[in-house]
């Protein structure tokens, strides 16, 4: 994908795949201004960037995370604690217009069951695996609610320049603001991927030669 840009090169790093996905599915959802989003997996980078990217658009977000102590890195409107079970989103009673799920089969169920009659769930993350053990879509989801998915690969190549351009343009105009977490050289990456693995991350970890 070729891109003419001034950005340096541990920010263009950042962008590719984590908002190019974020921004895919959020194409996907539909998502507009004055519309409500629930993101679950908030903290993982794909989920942080999708709440950068709506916020930009007017949109309320919430977003999900199983950890209490990364609740603070989330720059959504509501922060949740997902514990495992049916989730809950005060103030929200009538339900959400749209849901992100980047955890994937554990939660998809739970998840049409948040949004309101006419909204949709994008499954756009496979966290807690790729199956969901006996799916039944007419028993499983509700009436008038839209089940879809999104996968970054139908953007390589060609076909994802233009969402890219999107974002680095935005990010260049300061609209959107991704955040490194650590950027460490090839000689690092050991410490890199412990810090990783430790989920001490918060957003990108970039290797730079």
């Amino acid at each position: 994908m070729p891109v003419r840009t001034s950005l340096p090169w541990e920010t263009l790093a950042a962008l590719p795949e984590t908002y190019l996905t974020a921004q895919g599915a959020l194409d996907a959802l539909d998502v507009a201004r004055g519309e409500r989003l629930l993101i679950r997996g908030g903290t993982s980078s794909v989920g942080m960037a999708a709440a950068s990217i709506a916020a930009a658009l007017g949109v309320e977000t919430a977003a999900t995370t199983r950890r209490p102590h990364k609740a603070a890195a989330l720059a959504a409107d509501h922060v949740l604690v997902d514990d495992g079970g049916p989730l809950t989103i005060a103030g929200w009673p009538e339900g959400t217009d749209h849901v992100l799920d980047l955890v994937g089969t554990s939660t998809a169920l739970d998840s049409l069951r948040l949004v309101r009659p006419g909204g949709t769930v994008c499954v756009a993350g496979a966290l807690s695996g790729w199956v969901i053990p006996a799916f039944e879509p007419i028993a499983m989801i509700p009436t008038g609610t839209r089940l879809t998915a999104f996968h970054s690969d139908i953007l390589r190549g060609a076909a994802g320049a233009h969402v890219l351009r999107r974002v680095v343009d935005q990010v260049e105009a300061g609209v959107l603001h991704p955040h490194v977490d650590r950027v460490s050289g090839l000689d690092e990456i050991a410490e890199a991927d412990r810090h990783m693995e430790d989920d001490q991350a918060t957003e990108k970890v970039v290797l730079v030669p």
